[in-house]
């Protein structure tokens, strides 16, 4: 965080996919960026730790939509 370290961001053709061709067109841009932006600020405001058993997992809500996503530091 603020460190400078850049994470590479993996998402799934899916997931591109559905926001390229059934995302709401309005919500496109948004979500684009938010992903995107986990490059940076992998634990960014808006995001937060899920329960166990799935404490590994994050989620970042964007509209209406959740994506859950991992960090590897490695």
């Amino acid at each position: 965080m603020g460190s400078g370290v850049r994470y590479y961001v993996d998402i799934p053709k899916p997931i591109r996919r559905w926001v390229d061709q059934k995302c709401p067109g309005n919500y496109q841009q948004r979500i684009k960026q938010a992903i995107q932006s986990l490059s940076t600020t992998s634990y960014s405001q808006g995001t937060e730790r899920l329960s166990p058993p799935l404490e590994k997992f994050y989620s970042l809500h964007i509209f209406d939509y959740r994506f859950i996503y991992t960090v590897d530091e490695d």
